[in-house]
């Protein structure tokens, strides 16, 4: 049985010296299969592209790179989550478990085409 471990740690130190700490170990198994489903997705410019779900995916990486202007939406017309800024995006992946039958596409707020790649487990 193939097993995906998902670890990540977040250090942040306010100037006041503040500090927020979290970690997360996790490990689940795959619904797509022993491999990962991975996709290039090229987005059109200002527009919505819907993310093929593979059968059976419980999360999701979306490895966005310098990608700008990207919006989470479930579906058009959704107001959606701004993953991206217009300039200087901070170049993090989007990261979230999925349930059963979900929709899942991107805006692209920019004009001109972008791609992104999408891991499915």
């Amino acid at each position: 049985m193939a097993i995906v471990q998902f670890d990540y740690k977040l250090n942040a130190v306010s100037p006041l010296g503040l500090a927020f700490n979290r970690a997360l170990n996790q490990r689940f198994a795959p619904g797509v299969g022993t491999q990962p489903v991975v996709q290039l997705v090229t987005l059109a410019g200002s527009a919505f592209t819907a993310l093929v779900v593979p059968a059976g995916a419980v999360f999701c990486c979306l490895a966005l790179g310098g990608a700008v202007s990207l919006t989470l939406k479930g579906i058009t017309g959704d107001t959606g989550i701004a993953l991206t800024p217009a300039v200087n995006p901070l170049g993090l992946d989007a990261m979230f478990p999925v349930g059963a039958a979900p929709s899942v596409g991107l805006a692209n707020g920019s004009t001109g085409a972008q791609s992104i790649v999408a891991i499915w487990f």
